[in-house]
């Protein structure tokens, strides 16, 4: 399950579904968890990565996982062509939109 999970997260629509699942839905503390966690390993290597030159800035207080990951998801459905950008790509491109540096 967790490797399956881990193989399908190649573009930015397999991710927005699996972090899209609804909560009681079977398997969907895996899937949510797994989101959760694709997404902070993520943006922990590419914010290690980007020197000064972030890419995105979390404000202070940042938002919650949950709430980003949620925004993220009606990011993806908002527009059909972005389920094929590359999972990372995808969400470093939400969180630069959503999260600019100033």
């Amino acid at each position: 399950p967790e490797s399956s999970l881990r193989e399908a997260m190649k573009a930015a629509g397999e991710l927005a579904d699996v972090c899209g699942v609804a909560p009681h839905s079977p398997g969907a503390d895996e899937k949510i968890n797994f989101c959760h966690g694709f997404a902070q390993g993520a943006i922990n290597v590419e914010l290690s990565h980007a020197g000064d030159k972030k890419p995105f800035c979390f404000p202070k207080p940042a938002p919650s996982r949950e709430e980003t990951m949620n925004q993220f998801v009606s990011w993806v459905r908002a527009m059909p062509d972005r389920r094929s950008i590359p999972s990372t790509e995808g969400l470093f491109r939400f969180l630069g939109e959503r999260f600019p540096c100033k």
